[in-house]
């Protein structure tokens, strides 16, 4: 979610906090899509990716499949 936003195309780096305690992942992406959110006054935002390295891949993965060690 963002508060401003993002047209499709703008690049975007980002750092992703998967797991407590973990360090995160530093990523750059572009946006594919966006919409705003009227009931929070936000915008959700579709990202993809531009390059993962496979240890982040992985960790990305782990984090996909396993909702209940997600944070909340």
């Amino acid at each position: 979610m963002s508060t401003l936003p993002f047209p499709i195309g703008s690049e975007l780096q980002l750092e992703l906090v998967l797991f407590a305690g973990e360090e995160p992942l530093t990523v750059e992406g572009h946006t594919v899509w966006f919409q705003f959110v009227p009931s929070g006054e936000q915008y959700e935002l579709g990202i993809a990716f531009d390059a993962l390295s496979q240890q982040y891949k992985r960790r990305l993965s782990m984090y996909l499949s396993n909702p209940s060690l997600q944070l909340t």
